[in-house]
Order: structure tokens, then sequence, then C-alpha cells
């Protein structure tokens, strides 16, 4: 009983700088969480937008590897310039066999995202052709991507001898934009071969 006689007359309360000092801890600390959160979830979207543009690259290529030879060579010498560009209009006039294949690769749906001629670049490129290379260099594609323009301009054509162009191989470089940020643009090149 005195116990409880002690506290009822002890009417000493916490003074208001002791409030806003635990107000203000308490702030500091759930911001830091919050930040913290935020972060993750931020680079949770990242991270799936990455693998999600991985994927639709790497089927992309796949899809384009595995086809005639003879129709990606012709389309790329049917160009005047020195590139030739696939994509969901392609489907009609090169692979016209499995048009609604070919839509679903080169014009997919993933997440509610459409990927389509805006977002989705597949060039395909002589290979190993220092003359060809540096050509586009100089003239890269009207509205390519920037990861495309940085690319080219990576490389080196003075290791490519030409009396040795492989006219058997052509370069398929398959982009597909961030809806993020332009830095997270995915690249990914392969070789189709006769």
């Amino acid at each position: 009983m005195i116990v409880l006689q002690f506290n009822i007359n002890n009417k000493k309360g916490a003074s208001l700088l002791e409030i806003v000092a635990t107000i203000t801890i308490t702030s500091i600390a759930l911001l830091m969480i919050y930040n913290i959160l935020f972060y993750n979830i931020h680079q949770n979207g990242v991270n799936q937008e990455k693998m999600m543009n991985a994927n639709i690259a790497n089927g992309a290529l796949s899809y384009i590897i595995h086809q005639d030879f003879t129709l990606i060579d012709n389309h790329l010498h049917a160009s005047v310039e020195n590139y030739g560009l696939i994509d969901e209009n392609s489907c009609n006039t090169l692979f016209s066999d499995d048009v609604q294949k070919c839509m679903a690769i080169l014009s997919p749906v993933v997440n509610n995202k459409e990927y389509h001629s805006n977002n989705l670049y597949i060039y395909i490129i002589p290979y190993n052709d220092p003359i060809a290379l540096e050509e586009l260099k100089q003239s890269p594609p009207p509205q390519a991507p920037e990861i495309f323009i940085n690319y080219l301009e990576s490389i080196d054509t003075s290791q490519y001898d030409i009396t040795k162009i492989n006219h058997n191989a052509i370069s398929i470089i398959v982009i597909v934009e961030s809806s993020i940020n332009p830095r997270y643009d995915f690249l990914l090149e392969g070789v189709t071969t006769k």
C-alpha cells in the first residue's frame, strides 16, 4: 500500500524538453527506416526491370539466331546503310511463316508493359567488317539509342583485318530501353552464322 500511495503522491511528470527530445529521436529513427525501405523498394523495381529486359533481349536474340541465315543476310544487304533493323513490322516480311510467334517475341507485353519498336531495337550489322563499322560510327542510325552509339564507339576496328572479313556471320545487337532511367538500358550482342 505504501508503494501505491507513493506513486499517487509523486505527481512529477516528464518535462517538455524530455518529450521533445523523445519525439525528435523517434522521428529520426523512423525517417532512417523509411529511407532504407524506400531505397530497397526502388532497387527492387530497378532489378526487376533489368531482369525483365535481359529476358526479353535474350528471347529476341535467340529467336533471330535460330532463323534462316539467308533471310537475315538478305535483310542486311537490302539496306543501303551498313545495318538492318528488325522489329515487329519485320514479322510480316521476314518471318511470315509464323507471324504470331514473331509478334510474341518482337512485340511482347510483360507485366502490362508493351515492348515494340520504340523500346526494343534489333540491329543487324556486318560481323567484324572495319569499313562498315567505321561508317556506322560516323553515321549511326537515326534515333538510335545512346547505348547503341556508345557500343559502336567502343569497337576498335583497328584489330580487324579487311582481308579476313567473315561474310558468313552477322552481328545481332538487341537493345531494350529502360522505362526507369536510360542508364539501365540493356544491350545484348550475338552472332548468327551460315
